[in-house]
């Protein structure tokens, strides 16, 4: 968002990070504090998750390389001075010494543990004004393979597009959550034992391309269940597959959804109008690449399973 504009502006700062990161909301008071005093400080913000920050990073490097190919962490700060090319500033430290050394603007070390607290309650307030559903899955890999460099342990916080597909939405989170009980699709049987995500193997992952998990009776792919019994009906094909980490619903067939879901590692053209995308990974990708590289055989990872799922509180944050 452009904060301030001036017909004096002689240069654009950009401040862009991750919502719930202090540094950033840091950045961004100090940034907003500057254009009230310097009208020829002309100002871009943007808060953003983790996800689509990383996305950024990746287009501002590609765009822009130089000192940047080796940058992390949040924020990223920039400068453009009228007919110059973009300066990359930095991170937050970079951006305090620039902040100093250009306009002489001191920046007090004893204000950051109040950012701290800005940055939970601007997350808070993001999540909620989105009106979306947020569920959290965590991976491990078992025992046997902890010890190696393929093992996995992390966790992705998923964005739930309820809006657009309320039914299927719903009860996704009523798994993660963890149902009262689960049955086959069939009405046969009712699988008492486990009735959430947590402890289901992932019983596929075509590197490059996807994982699927979600098989809660037999763990091995061949099995669905639900909250009911009863298939979940096709909502909205609408959302293409052009991206990594998005999340959508196997099925067998039209109107056979069920648990078994599967999150993407790249762009899956070839999925659209077949299955449905039910949310995205807002937070989490360094844990999709560790799964992506994990050990399997046939495509049947040798130990992985997620160990946890739940629906976020935003209360509790």
């Amino acid at each position: 968002r452009v904060l301030f504009r001036s017909a004096m502006v002689d240069c654009i700062v950009t401040v862009c990070g991750i919502i719930r990161d202090w540094k950033f909301q840091a950045a961004r008071v100090f940034l907003e504090e500057l254009s009230l005093s310097h009208g020829e400080v002309e100002t871009k913000i943007q808060g953003m998750m983790p996800t689509d920050f990383e996305v950024y990073v990746e287009e501002r490097k590609r765009e822009l390389g130089g000192k940047l190919w080796s940058f992390k962490g949040s924020p990223l700060c920039l400068c453009q001075k009228i007919g110059q090319k973009t300066e990359i500033i930095g991170g937050f430290w970079e951006f305090t010494s620039w902040l100093a050394s250009e306009h002489k603007f001191v920046v007090k070390k004893s204000t950051f543990p109040l950012f701290r607290s800005l940055a939970v309650s601007q997350y808070k307030k993001h999540l909620a004004l989105t009106k979306h559903t947020f569920v959290k899955l965590s991976f491990s890999s078992k025992e046997t393979a902890q010890r190696s460099k393929e093992a996995v342990t992390g966790a992705v916080l998923i964005e739930l597009f309820d809006e657009m597909l309320p039914n299927a939405t719903s009860h996704f989170a009523k798994i993660c959550e963890g149902a009262t009980e689960l049955f086959s699709t069939d009405g046969s049987a009712a699988v008492s034992n486990q009735a959430s995500f947590g402890g289901c193997p992932v019983h596929r992952v075509v590197p490059g391309a996807w994982m699927q998990c979600g098989d809660l009776m037999t763990g091995s792919g061949a099995s669905s269940v639900t909250v009911d019994g009863n298939w979940v009906s096709d909502e909205c094909y609408s959302i293409a597959h052009d991206r990594s980490g998005l999340v959508g619903l196997a099925n067998q067939g039209p109107h056979t959804n069920s648990s078994q879901f599967y999150i993407t590692f790249a762009p899956l053209p070839s999925f659209d109008g077949k299955y449905q995308v039910i949310g995205r990974v807002v937070e989490g990708m360094r844990t999709l690449r560790m799964i992506n590289k994990c050990q399997t055989l046939n495509e049947r990872p040798l130990s992985l399973q997620v160990s946890d799922s739940s629906v976020l509180d935003i209360e509790e944050l």
